[in-house]
């Protein structure tokens, strides 16, 4: 029963996304380059493709990863956690190197994972450690959906060795929610009456906050380059109706 209801709740989203691809020209545009570009492995500028993997792009990077501490948010599944296992390969692949050279100016980079659900976090972080046990890697809870949330994560950045506190470069925004089959509200601000749509708060509103915290506090003032990665979507092309009262 549960399956067929899982069924049913999938056909519902197929059925919505397709009535917005079929009243959107920018989404059925989308939709086209980008399959002739993944079915014709077209590359980018930077040499990569749709055959290139997460892996194979940082350890090409790996001399332009040293003395990094890079976010990443929604890290413990899907596309956050191919990032984590990447870097992870780079941060023990670094810490390897510096074993043979003995460089003290080259520190290996340290990742932090910023998701909402400890449990499932640090199962993500002891697979990732089974296979690089020499990776920088560690968890701080972060909920995008809650100011005070996002406030508690960057005080407890805080508290962290001064080492990595100072190559604290790179966030990168990949946490999100998606192809809700009805509107969700969430408490964004605990000292707020008011409640926000689900998506908008933690797609836009967490996101905005947090980079602007991460700026502030490290960002403006760091000796060397820092980078901001938001990851993006085109799903809002292909919203079938649009509720203003909902939102």
């Amino acid at each position: 029963l549960l399956l067929l209801l899982e069924l049913y709740d999938a056909l519902k989203i197929a059925v919505s996304m397709g009535k917005g691809m079929m009243s959107n020209a920018d989404s059925r545009r989308h939709l086209c380059r980008g399959w002739i570009s993944y079915l014709c492995g077209l590359r980018h500028q930077y040499g990569y493709g749709s055959s290139s993997t997460a892996m194979q792009i940082g350890l090409d990077n790996i001399n332009h990863l040293y003395n990094k501490t890079i976010i990443v948010t929604g890290g413990n599944s899907g596309i956050g956690y191919a990032l984590c296992l990447a870097f992870a390969a780079v941060s023990q692949q670094q810490s390897s190197l510096n074993q043979q050279d003995d460089d003290n100016n080259k520190q290996c980079c340290s990742i932090i994972m910023a998701s909402r659900n400890e449990w499932k976090s640090e199962k993500a972080i002891r697979d990732i450690l089974a296979i690089y046990p020499q990776a920088d890697i560690r968890y701080i809870a972060l909920d995008l959906g809650n100011v005070q949330s996002i406030k508690r994560f960057v005080h407890q950045l805080e508290q962290l060795p001064s080492r990595v506190q100072r190559n604290l470069c790179m966030l990168l925004n990949n946490a999100g929610v998606a192809m809700l089959l009805k509107s969700q509200s969430v408490k964004f601000d605990n000292d707020v009456d008011a409640r926000t749509e689900k998506t908008v708060a933690v797609n836009y509103l967490g996101p905005f906050l947090l980079t602007q915290l991460l700026y502030d506090g490290w960002f403006k003032t760091s000796q060397q380059p820092c980078r901001v990665v938001n990851q993006s979507s085109i799903i809002h092309t292909v919203a079938s109706r649009l509720t203003p009262k909902e939102l």
